[in-house]
């Protein structure tokens, strides 16, 4: 099955619709910043009150060098120079977090084409990795879901009527490169004694992902585990992964904050992400930046 973004942009592209971020997406993002304050979207990196998806490990953060060892008698330097270092472990797909291209196949098949099995467990994934991606600088837009249509039950599709009236309601038109951030209000029940918290969510539908997708955002972004809703309408499993992700190269940014652009009315802002450059990774933590 063909993608319905495959050899839009040449059958070797790695990128997806990230093409689109050309220098006039980018310009128009930079110019999105009317205050100057900056609002982290991320989750902190931590391994208690942070969902992930089972059966992903949580985060693990240890010490390596700390304080009690000097007091224990390690030797400070001549001049009293002592020092602290950390490790830390943790899956690719843990809290905030961007997946990559090659993060969903279907029937043995990637974005573009590109089959599944250039991903493999000694080099990981060989083509579309989350290296292919560097920085992402657009315009963000805030499709306040939740506050449009008020509180969303596990399973509650987000369709494009719902997309259409949020952004209606911000007097906000998507425009080619920007980047979508639905405000679904999920993140906000999280309970980590719950772990039906995980069993549905509220999300976008395959009609909204593709909605989204023809007016040229580059990414969709939400305040749940997996963007689209759980359980699927159609029973199918991740139908908006496989729409976005393996037909038209639409990157997923999931598990946000985005109580920040909220609180101060931000609607459109610009955007910035910048995957960590995990060579052979299918996705990567990040702590999402919106300038306002």
């Amino acid at each position: 099955m063909s993608g319905a973004g495959w050899g839009r942009w040449g059958e070797n592209d790695e990128r997806g619709a990230l093409n689109l971020v050309d220098g006039q997406a980018v310009r128009r993002g930079l110019d999105a910043a009317r205050r100057g304050q900056v609002l982290s979207l991320g989750l902190p990196v931590q391994s208690r009150h942070v969902p992930v998806v089972p059966p992903r490990p949580p985060v693990l953060h240890t010490m390596l060098v700390d304080g009690a060892d000097f007091e224990a008698g390690a030797r400070r330097g001549a001049n009293g120079f002592q020092f602290a270092d950390d490790h830390l472990s943790m899956a690719c797909h843990s809290g905030t977090h961007i997946d990559a291209l090659s993060h969903v196949a279907r029937d043995g098949l990637m974005y573009n084409g590109i089959p599944a099995r250039e991903v493999r467990s000694s080099t990981g994934a060989r083509r579309l990795g989350i290296d292919q991606v560097g920085g992402i600088v657009c315009r963000g837009v805030l499709i306040d879901v939740l506050g449009a249509a008020g509180p969303m039950e596990a399973g509650r599709p987000i369709r494009v009527g719902d997309v259409e009236r949020a952004l209606g309601r911000m007097a906000v038109q998507l425009q080619p490169g920007d980047a979508a951030l639905v405000r679904t209000g999920w993140l906000a029940r999280f309970d980590q004694r719950d772990p039906s918290w995980y069993e549905g969510e509220p999300g976008i539908d395959v009609e909204a992902a593709c909605w989204l997708a023809d007016r040229g955002v580059v990414l969709v972004g939400a305040d749940n585990f997996a963007v689209e809703v759980v359980p699927s309408p159609s029973g199918e499993l991740l139908p908006v992964h496989l729409a976005l992700l393996q037909e038209r190269g639409v990157y997923l940014l999931e598990l946000l904050d985005l109580e920040p652009l909220v609180a101060a009315s931000a609607w459109t802002f610009t955007f910035i992400v910048a995957p960590l450059r995990i060579t052979g990774g299918v996705g990567s933590p990040v702590n999402p930046l919106a300038i306002i």
